[in-house]
């Protein structure tokens, strides 16, 4: 039930904008490109994902160089296992980003950019302020301005990945949300 109406949205690096951004633009001719021209155009996408921050940590993960959170042992080796197991789920192959692109990307901007104003719940939109993937920021303060009860967390210098990494407390943010 709660799902079908929800009391509370949290938008966090919407794609809500991605029909407005020049990949969205282009995407109906590059899902129509075969293969291996199709991995090609898309492979430079993967590097807006994340920013020099994120870049610089996995560096010195690699290095054995770890952060202060991942100053014991067993943290470093579950780091270990994680970091090839999550890198390969990250890896879409390209009929799943083409199926996302063409049956759920660009559909649902159309249908959620139509809808903004209808939304009555209270909204908190974060972004990062470095996303290159999207114009994330931009978008957050567009919901802002379109939807009634909307909060914006704006993350400095996070990319695309950035709000979910070690310079925000995701958890504590949405929680000071909640009890407002």
């Amino acid at each position: 039930k709660a799902l079908q109406t929800p009391d509370r949205l949290i938008l966090i690096n919407s794609a809500s904008c991605f029909d407005r951004t020049f990949l969205g633009r282009i995407s109906p001719a590059l899902i129509n490109l075969p293969e291996p021209f199709f991995s090609l155009a898309v492979m430079p996408v993967a590097f807006t994902i994340f920013d020099t921050d994120m870049f610089s940590n996995i560096a010195k993960i690699a290095r054995g160089d770890y952060p202060e959170i991942l100053a014991s042992q067993a943290r470093q080796e579950f780091v270990a296992r994680l970091y090839p197991k999550l890198l390969q789920k990250m890896l879409l192959s390209s009929n799943d980003l083409k199926w996302r692109v063409q049956n759920w990307i660009l559909p649902g901007c159309a249908e959620v950019n139509s809808r903004l104003r209808e939304i009555q719940i209270p909204v908190l939109a974060v972004a990062g302020t470095s996303d290159l993937l999207l114009p994330s920021e931009e978008e957050a303060n567009r919901f802002k301005d379109e939807i009634p009860n909307c909060r914006v967390e704006l993350i400095k210098g996070a990319g695309h990945a950035g709000v979910i990494d070690h310079r925000t407390d995701l958890r504590a943010l949405i929680h000071r949300w909640l009890l407002e």
